[in-house]
């Protein structure tokens, strides 16, 4: 529960404002969907194959389409580029 508290209390600094139910879900799902692409990367650059490829791509697409619906917690960040992950 205090990670939860933790990431409400930083989404209101970034925001100005209570953040909504909404942008603390896509808050987590960013992190859990970031940490998926990483380690398809890593499976991917281990054992070469189309699978990992598609599915990493996918995974990064996800990610770019939570930062582009929430510009006013992420928009500052370079948490879009496929780089980071």
């Amino acid at each position: 529960m205090n990670r939860i508290k933790k990431i409400r209390q930083n989404l209101a600094k970034v925001l100005g404002r209570e953040p909504t139910i909404h942008e603390e879900i896509d808050y987590l799902i960013l992190e859990v969907c970031r940490d998926h692409a990483y380690e398809l990367r890593l499976a991917y650059d281990l054992n070469p194959n189309e699978n990992y490829k598609q599915a990493y791509e996918f995974a990064v697409r996800c990610c770019n389409m939570i930062v582009e619906r929430n510009p006013e917690i992420f928009g500052e960040d370079d948490e879009g580029s496929e780089d980071d992950y």
